[in-house]
């Protein structure tokens, strides 16, 4: 899935410098960070996104000192509770947007509020990413794009 949104019209937008590899490897793992808390991982995803953030920043680094990447493998060994593995697996059954399934459905509150993510802790989100940006910050690759 991740090959394929880079693959639509990347090699275009990257010719008009619409796009340049240190904010697409930022996309990337803002979208990491989502499918981490999200519990949405499975182990070739993560490989393919790891290969393509490090292919995009065109740098060695430490895979270990890019906190997203980490975090995601990290989470890859840690087994999903019955309610995380219901989540998702409800979610790929829905024909509809959440916010619109879920209102049709005669449920309470709490269990509505689970299923689209309260729960969620976006201050950690945001902190796991800003590490990850001041580690590329800090060995030299860009977050600016360059017109």
């Amino acid at each position: 899935m991740t090959r394929e949104m880079l693959d639509r019209d990347f090699s275009q937008s990257m010719a008009n410098g619409v796009f340049q590899p240190p904010l697409v490897a930022q996309r990337l793992l803002s979208c990491g960070i989502i499918a981490t808390n999200c519990s949405l991982l499975n182990s070739g995803w993560v490989q393919c996104l790891a290969t393509l953030v490090l292919d995009q920043l065109r740098s060695v680094f430490s895979i270990n000192s890019l906190v997203v990447i980490d975090k995601m493998y990290k989470n890859l060994k840690i087994p999903k509770t019955l309610q995380e593995l219901s989540r998702v697996q409800i979610h790929k059954g829905l024909m509809l947007k959440p916010v619109q399934a879920l209102d049709k459905l005669n449920i309470p509150t709490q269990i509505k509020n689970y299923l689209l993510f309260h729960d969620l802790k976006v201050d950690l989100m945001i902190t796991d990413y800003k590490d990850t940006i001041d580690h590329i910050n800090d060995n030299g690759v860009s977050n600016v794009v360059h017109v």
